[in-house]
């Protein structure tokens, strides 16, 4: 599939694996809709979709290989619990990515991770290895339990109907 004009992708049964190079360079691809049961995405898998804007992994991704999203259109990513680790440039010269939810279970994250996408916020629990990461590459962190006690607040103000 790789450099087609593809425009959406839905894994009605999913492979355990997206192999290397799967996606790369699909322009025109903006939405891809994974199955549980997905583990690993390959090198350079969706490399270059620049109309690719959100991502939700589901919870059995547990490896993406360096690259894998390097270059996309992606604005917003929801990692799966299980992954530990961010490779290398897995998501490097993404130029509007600007919020990942990081999960507990990420333990290590490559200093290149994110190289050349300069609007990147993390969003993660507060003393996680994620918000570590983020004070010490002066990243914006926002805190998920800051965020649940916003949306209580909020949900219990008068609202006109």
């Amino acid at each position: 599939f790789a450099g087609t004009d593809v425009h959406k992708v839905v894994f009605s049964e999913t492979p355990r694996k997206i192999q290397n190079y799967t996606f790369e360079d699909c322009k025109h691809l903006e939405r891809v809709e994974f199955a549980v049961g997905l583990e690993r995405i390959g090198f350079r898998a969706f490399a270059g979709c620049e109309r690719l804007k959100n991502l939700v992994l589901p919870h059995t991704v547990n490896h993406l290989q360096e690259a894998a999203f390097r270059g996309s259109g992606l604005e917003t990513v929801v990692l799966s619990s299980a992954l530990t680790k961010l490779t290398h440039r897995v998501f490097a010269d993404c130029p509007n990515l600007e919020t990942v939810v990081i999960p507990p279970s990420i333990q290590d994250i490559s200093n290149t991770a994110f190289r050349g996408s300069p609007k990147v916020q993390i969003t993660g629990f507060k003393n996680s290895f994620a918000h570590q990461y983020a004070l010490a590459k002066k990243m914006e962190f926002v805190s998920l339990e800051e965020m649940v006690h916003l949306l209580a607040d909020e949900a219990f103000l008068p609202h006109e109907i």
